[in-house]
């Protein structure tokens, strides 16, 4: 059963920022800092993190279909082994990210910066890259 605001708030008073593995689909975290916390192994399908700040943010093999991460500044985050399946993230921030073995299949990545990103075995099939920033800094 997913996990309520009011409920997070008081898994983070006790846990700190390891949220790994816990269930937060479709909760809405629309421009909050989450910027070091760790969502690995977390379920995130179909939450609202538009406008987030997320540096540093550990969502490794996270489960993140639908999510909406819209213009999110997701610097130096790991999302290694993620699963974004039709998520958004247009206009986000991705530099310095790690998304090496992720799958994009079918994300709105449009105007997002990879600037430095690391991407080998992502798999970016049906993905929108229209007017990326590529990890070597061309625009697209």
């Amino acid at each position: 059963m997913p996990i309520t605001q009011i409920e997070l708030k008081k898994i983070v008073s006790q846990r700190g920022k390891d949220l790994s593995g816990l269930d937060l689909r479709g909760i809405n975290l629309e421009g909050v800092n989450l910027s070091d916390f760790n969502f690995s192994r977390a379920n995130l399908e179909g939450a609202n993190l538009y406008r987030a700040t997320l540096m540093r943010a550990n969502f490794s093999k996270a489960f993140m279909k639908d999510v909406d991460l819209r213009e999110a500044n997701l610097a130096q985050a790991d999302l290694s082994w993620a699963r974004l399946l039709n998520a958004n993230l247009k206009a986000s921030n991705l530099q310095y990210a790690n998304l090496e073995d992720a799958d994009l299949r079918d994300t709105n990545l449009e105007g997002a910066n990879f600037h430095n990103a690391t991407i080998e075995r992502t798999n970016l099939v049906g993905a929108n890259l229209k007017n990326i920033t590529e990890p070597d800094g061309t625009k697209r």
